[in-house]
């Protein structure tokens, strides 16, 4: 069965991790809060305007017939690496593609922060894991002001490693990416990618959650009409009430995980309707004002639906698109010699390239996601009322994971 997906995530290199509760953290770990942060309303304003880019950003990733997972969390997060480190026009781009104009960057920094510790507290059923990390050569310098602000914020640990051995290097990043997503991304820097230094920033997101409703235990084989014809898949059953919304051409879904703080939403488009026109109809301000009203803060779980969703799974890797995006959305200067990431360097840097690749599994048990976002610097020179809804997800739909009480899109994606 041939699937796609829209994913979106967050990571940093020291490591958050949250399984139960344990504030004996390790050196490098980021402490666990005793409670959920509560967001402000500034930083809830904050939520909105990142929800808003990874949806944009994803609908440009988006290509029909072919399937994308993409965490916007951990592009994010990536991002503020390099906009801490970033002065004059080239933080203002970074901060302005991602709606974050009106904030200092250490307002973002702190939003961050403020944003990770209520994921990690938000449900001790979910595991969570988060981390960051600076790679730069062992020859190049690298402000003591910004590695501070880096572990202040996002808990992110500096390495010193050597770009002329630049097969170790891409050995060692990416072991530290499967370490941090427990080996569902082992290998974000393939094989002969040119890799020159003298900087990398690395973002890691691992979310493993059960449902907070029991599915049947018995598997229903039926075909998935996806773009390429009819294939069989194996789908898992539950009739009961959910938060379940209906829009014009479009279907909308909340599948709580576990206290239902998490859920997996999915955007399911009429007969006859495309997945290009459920995007168009979810970055609108109706789709987000029907976005908003399911879920743990949305309408009550008052509607019985028969809901039948496949199994899936997907494998998605960005090579030069997520650069593309970036520029076209109005960013071109970090990734040309006029960048200016003084902030991080005394010497001129650029940004190359952004890699990202993405992981994931669902099932009748629950969802397995994961992402490592890398940024490459160098430096430059219908029915009777009284029926259950059908909710048949048997044709390509969107998705997403999301924490509800911050509105942070975790993953998004698209199965087709």
């Amino acid at each position: 069965m041939k699937t796609r997906f829209f994913l979106l995530t967050i990571l940093s290199v020291s490591v958050f991790v949250s399984c139960g509760k344990d504030n004996n953290a390790a050196p490098g770990e980021f402490v666990i809060p005793d409670s959920a942060p509560v967001l402000t309303k500034a930083q809830l304003d904050l939520s909105n305007a990142v929800e808003d880019f990874g949806l944009e950003v994803f609908s440009r990733l988006y290509q029909p017939n072919t399937d994308i997972a993409f965490s916007p969390m951990s592009l994010s997060l990536a991002l503020t690496m390099c906009e801490l480190g970033a002065e004059g026009e080239t933080a203002r781009q970074i901060a302005k593609v991602q709606g974050l104009e009106d904030a200092t960057q250490e307002q973002v920094a702190a939003y961050y922060q403020a944003v990770i510790g209520r994921l990690l507290t938000a449900d001790e059923n979910v595991k969570l894991a988060s981390a960051n990390a600076i790679w730069a050569d062992q020859t190049f310098p690298i402000k003591k002001s910004y590695e501070d602000n880096m572990a202040t914020y996002l808990n992110a640990e500096a390495f010193s490693v050597d770009f002329s051995d630049a097969a170790a290097v891409r050995q060692r990043v990416n072991k530290w990416g499967a370490d941090h997503t427990w080996n569902k991304i082992p290998d974000t820097i393939p094989e002969g990618m040119k890799l020159k230094g003298p900087v990398l920033l690395t973002n890691a997101l691992y979310f493993n959650a059960p449902w907070g409703v029991e599915f049947d235990k018995e598997l229903v084989t039926e075909p998935f009409y996806g773009t390429s014809g009819a294939k069989d898949a194996q789908f898992f059953t539950k009739t009961a009430p959910f938060s379940y919304a209906q829009g014009e051409g479009v279907q909308l879904l909340s599948i709580p995980y576990s206290n239902g703080i998490y859920d997996f939403v999915v955007i399911l488009p009429d007969e006859g309707k495309t997945l290009d026109q459920a995007l168009v109809s979810l970055k609108s301000a109706q789709g987000k004002k029907l976005l908003s009203s399911i879920g743990k803060n949305g309408v009550s779980y008052g509607t019985t639906v028969s809901v039948k969703m496949p199994r899936f799974e997907i494998i998605y890797s960005s090579k030069e698109q997520i650069k593309n995006s970036l520029t076209d959305m109005g960013a071109p200067i970090i990734f040309t010699r006029q960048a200016d990431f003084s902030g991080l360097s005394s010497k001129n840097l650029t940004i190359d390239n952004i890699l990202q690749k993405a992981f994931l599994s669902v099932n009748e048990k629950g969802s397995e996601a994961a992402a490592v976002t890398v940024v490459m610097m160098e430096i430059t020179s219908g029915g009777s009322p009284n029926d259950p809804i059908a909710f048949t997800a048997n044709r390509p739909f969107l998705f997403m994971i999301r924490e509800t009480g911050s509105n942070a899109i975790l993953f998004i994606g698209a199965k087709q």
